[in-house]
């Protein structure tokens, strides 16, 4: 079953207040919780236009798609997540 962002951070505060790596740290923990369908769908651009990103509200909402890319940049940069082969994004 896939671990909702929002069970792990409950509000935008918490995830404004880590840094890259731990947020990234999160963000593995979800991606690793997902169907191997939601896997297969997951990129960059969908994960931060998804339900799990904007659901946090609209106020913040610029800043946490800031961190959020921030963070997955972070997991590419540190080799724990790539591109897949022949993936169409």
């Amino acid at each position: 079953m896939t671990k909702c962002l929002m069970s792990m951070l409950p509000d935008a505060a918490s995830v404004l207040a880590l840094e890259p790596e731990e947020l990234g740290g999160v963000l593995l923990e979800h991606f690793n919780s997902m169907t191997a369908q939601e896997q297969f769908q997951l990129n960059r651009h969908n994960f931060l236009m998804s339900q799990e990103v904007i659901g946090y509200g609209r106020d913040p909402q610029d800043r946490l798609a800031c961190v959020f890319a921030e963070a997955w940049v972070w997991l590419e940069r540190e080799c724990l997540i790539a591109l897949k082969p022949n993936a169409g994004h």
